[in-house]
């Protein structure tokens, strides 16, 4: 799942992309040297479990914005492929518990089917599903003001996610996101809009540079998606039982 045109493309665009970007980045746009953040967030959860080498993991993270955006004008835009649920993006006709729910739906059915695949032995299916699911956990923490809310209600939005019988707290709110508007981060007459809110990078916006306690919104968002991506792998090793150590080999 490697991109041959990946180095190239990576110098270039710095050059060609607007100053917003469509979630944690995946192309090294915001930091050449210390890599994609969906790929580095991914790599200090596996690390907490023990495995060092997870190129393919991070590949499979990364791979839901490779697919979802084309050039166009010389930028970077959602194409045909894009779906907010895949993002824990709100559309502009979604409520922020409408969005939410959706997306937990899609996390939950790419969970299951990424052990249902490395139970059949199909690690490479496998792969792609947990990829899916991890790329969108990271999303959510980014694209929503989850960092925002005390300590019990973060614990229910979590528990929401795998769990639906579970109530999303009201306190919620996704960031808005229009691929048909001009610019896809600032849906019109949206006071939440990603470009404004999310918290994808350190240079993102006003809200991803705010300090709380002396670190970063950024920061906090990061090591909140790092925790929350340990424990999502953690819960697929769990289930796996003695088929885990199969199919990790896969994440190298």
């Amino acid at each position: 799942m490697r991109f041959a045109f990946e180095l190239k493309l990576v110098l270039l665009l710095p050059f060609l992309l607007p100053s917003s970007a469509m979630c944690f980045d995946s192309y090294g746009v915001t930091g050449i040297f210390a890599g994609p953040i969906h790929g580095q967030i991914t790599l200090d959860a596996t690390k907490r479990l023990g495995i060092e080498d997870c190129d393919e993991l991070q590949d499979a993270v990364r791979f839901p914005d490779w697919e979802q955006t084309s050039m166009t004008r010389l930028q970077l835009r959602p194409n045909d492929l894009y779906k907010a649920s895949n993002h824990f993006d709100r559309a502009a006709e979604k409520t922020s518990e409408q969005a939410f729910k959706e997306s937990a739906f899609f996390v939950r059915t790419e969970r299951e089917k990424a052990i249902a695949f490395a139970k059949m032995g199909n690690s490479d299916a496998a792969l792609a599903s947990l990829g899916r699911v991890l790329h969108a956990i990271q999303d959510l923490v980014s694209h929503s003001n989850l960092i925002d809310l005390e300590a019990s209600k973060q614990a229910e939005v979590t528990l929401s996610i795998w769990d639906e019988t579970k109530p999303t707290p009201s306190e919620l709110k996704l960031t808005g996101y229009d691929p048909k508007s001009p610019t896809p981060g600032e849906p019109p007459g949206d006071n939440y809009g990603h470009d404004a809110f999310s918290k994808d990078n350190a240079k993102k916006n006003a809200e991803a540079k705010m300090m709380v306690n002396g670190v970063s919104k950024h920061k906090i968002a990061y090591d909140f998606a790092v925790d929350l991506s340990e424990k999502t792998i953690l819960s697929v090793k769990t289930e796996l039982g003695t088929q885990w150590e199969s199919f990790s080999k896969a994440f190298q």
